[in-house]
């Protein structure tokens, strides 16, 4: 851990003709010390780029599956017909779709990942995730942070298990399979607890829950305040002030955080315990899990640089 936040690259339709491409792929990527891990991802060797779209445009998705498995993209958080989603349109290994999007939503930050009948969650939990942004103009109105990996950050929380091999290991027991798969290192876009360096001042998180089960509670070391700016649908009716926040599987919490101090600040989870059999513990046995709750782990550092000549941007 400690290296780069890796950040995915940006896909701006606008600037496409309206025209996006998907390959849906296997590959390797280096997240361990011990060796390349096995991985699947969008266009890429794990999760995938972030897709930009606008508001009233009509997009095209021409989306190619390389795995020799049938797969499929399901647009998590669009509005849009089951006749151009995934569950309903699976891909066989080798072959292609060419869904079109009418996108009518105000601003929000969606994502897209595989849902193919009965191989949902190993696949998403292989690497295929990817972030979807509508936008609508409204981001520059309230003047909020917009810069794409400077100052405005896609944040994807998930939990993996590593076996020796450096290799994923998918949890196939049957408390899994009853509870979800959950893991004990935690990856943030891919990585082992990355550093980013966003310039000081205002900076905007787009953070999504891409795990299968596992609930993450937030919150910043020096436990400063930050502001909920948006969720899965959109812009709150107003920031909401915070030192803490849950976010659960499949969801997306947007927020802004002051680093005009210039101070580095970590960002800490704690275990999540939802969804266990801690009703038959010991009464010792849940003393100790009360105690674990509170051991805190670093999910990603924060180091501000100088803010130069940047626009000063606000919370409004």
């Amino acid at each position: 851990g400690g290296g780069r936040l890796p950040m995915p690259r940006l896909v701006d339709t606008w600037d496409n003709g309206g025209i996006f491409d998907l390959s849906i792929q296997q590959g390797e990527t280096r997240i361990v010390p011990a060796a390349a891990t096995r991985s699947f991802g969008y266009s890429g060797s794990i999760l995938g780029p972030v897709v930009r779209v606008r508001s009233g445009q009509t997009v095209k998705a021409y989306i190619t599956n390389n795995l020799p498995v049938e797969s499929s993209v399901h647009w998590h958080g669009l509005f849009v017909p089951s006749i151009v989603d995934g569950p309903f349109n699976p891909i066989p290994a080798g072959q292609s779709w060419s869904p079109e999007l009418t996108i009518d939503q105000p601003a929000a930050t969606t994502w897209f990942h595989p849902h193919p009948h009965g191989d949902t969650a190993r696949q998403t939990y292989m690497g295929l995730a990817g972030l979807l942004y509508v936008e609508d103009g409204s981001a520059a109105e309230f003047n909020l942070p917009r810069d794409y990996g400077v100052d405005d950050l896609p944040i994807v929380l998930q939990d993996r298990i590593f076996g020796p091999d450096g290799q994923l290991i998918y949890d196939r027991s049957p408390m899994a399979m009853m509870h979800g798969s959950r893991g004990d290192v935690i990856l943030v876009n891919g990585a082992i607890r990355p550093t980013a360096r966003p310039p000081a001042g205002l900076v905007r998180l787009r953070l999504l829950d891409g795990a299968n089960a596992r609930n993450f509670k937030l919150a910043f070391a020096d436990e400063r305040i930050f502001h909920v700016i948006a969720n899965d649908a959109g812009w709150l009716a107003e920031p909401i002030p915070l030192k803490e926040i849950e976010i659960s599987p499949g969801e997306r919490y947007e927020i802004v955080v002051d680093l005009s101090d210039g101070r580095a600040v970590d960002l800490l989870t704690w275990p999540d315990h939802n969804g266990r059999f801690g009703d038959s513990l010991t009464e010792r046995a849940k003393e100790f899990a009360a105690r674990m709750r509170e051991r805190r782990e670093v999910v990603l550092r924060l180091e501000p640089g100088a803010a130069g000549d940047r626009p000063k941007r606000d919370l409004p």
